[in-house]
């Protein structure tokens, strides 16, 4: 079963703040909750959820998350040329019901052969520059 997690920017100071996303049905206020002491109202545009997916460093990808995919053809008989890259946003698609990050994941798989690293760069909050980067 994967894991069950939101984040998103505080209110006032813009810190970040991971846990379960609660909803203020008087003040329709999005908050987040460690379940523990603390509950922060969140900018509604940052919330995003956990993809179940890790990188290369153990780094949790969120919606929203600028990621990048390093990828070596297997079908090029020269081993020595450097990994290509493709740089997408985390983002859910409600016609698939999925991350478009798992398709780009399968079709290098498929296209390009072998994933070399799979990293998180940024975000669109944080870094909205690495989206015009973004070729996926």
């Amino acid at each position: 079963m994967r894991e069950i997690e939101f984040r998103g920017k505080r209110k006032g100071n813009g810190e970040w703040h991971y846990g379960h996303y609660v909803e203020d049905f008087v003040s329709s206020d999005p908050y987040i909750s460690n379940r523990q002491t603390e509950c922060h109202v969140i900018i509604p545009e940052t919330l995003g959820q956990y993809t179940g997916l890790k990188d290369k460093n153990g780094v949790k990808i969120f919606e929203g998350d600028v990621v990048s995919i390093k990828y070596r053809i297997t079908r090029n008989p020269h081993w020595g040329i450097p990994a290509e890259e493709r740089i997408i946003m985390a983002e859910y698609d409600n016609e698939t019901l999925s991350y478009g990050l798992f398709e780009t994941m399968q079709e290098c798989k498929g296209d390009c052969g072998e994933i070399v690293s799979v990293q998180v760069i940024g975000n669109k909050h944080d870094n909205p520059e690495l989206l015009e980067a973004t070729n996926g």
